[in-house]
């Protein structure tokens, strides 16, 4: 009689093995395909909430202006003709920019790095966003003037783009905002 042992062969356990294998495999690149998708939309998430509450402070305050007081720490009367905007896509980059309020206050933006914050006068200041890539304004009479005459303060309004940017592990979103904003209250005293 012989002896016959019970158990697997080794070729039972490798198939096993690869099919365990295989099965892990799937499970894993779901799960991380799941993740990354659900990062990137909560990133998209919150810098949709970030540029909604940058647009409204923008609106509340231009829509009020009287107009430009500064723009990057400079005289826009003096500087930042239309003529500068031309090698830049008919847009001005800028890093500060500050509007005359109807009661005469200033209301100030100003991006320092990834910052965003508004300061009214000389108060403090409140952080918009940490995740600003870019401001650029173009005036809202650009194609209608004489470029090499005619400065970015006298505009009746201005469109302004901001990009909105954030990276978190595998996931980096990128959200641009645009807004225009007339001044209601140019030439009024």
């Amino acid at each position: 009689m012989k002896d016959k042992t019970k158990g697997f062969t080794l070729i039972e356990l490798m198939i096993t093995l690869a099919i365990t294998v295989i099965v892990l495999g799937v499970i894993y690149t779901f799960s991380f395909t799941s993740q990354k998708i659900l990062s990137s939309t909560e990133i998209n998430a919150v810098l949709q909430d970030e540029g909604r509450d940058i647009e409204n402070s923008l609106v509340d305050i231009g829509m009020q202006a009287k107009g430009i007081e500064k723009i990057n720490n400079q005289d826009p009367l003096t500087t930042n003709k239309y003529s500068t905007l031309i090698s830049t896509s008919n847009r001005l980059s800028i890093s500060k920019i500050s509007m005359i309020y109807h009661d005469d206050s200033i209301y100030t933006f100003e991006l320092i790095g990834t910052e965003l914050t508004l300061v009214k006068g000389t108060g403090s200041a409140k952080i918009l966003s940490k995740n600003i890539k870019q401001i650029q304004i173009k005036p809202l009479d650009y194609n209608n003037v004489d470029k090499h005459t005619s400065y970015v303060a006298n505009a009746p309004g201005i469109e302004v783009s901001i990009t909105l940017y954030k990276k978190e592990g595998l996931s980096e979103i990128t959200y641009p905002i645009s807004t225009i904003l007339k001044f209601r209250n140019k030439g009024i005293t």
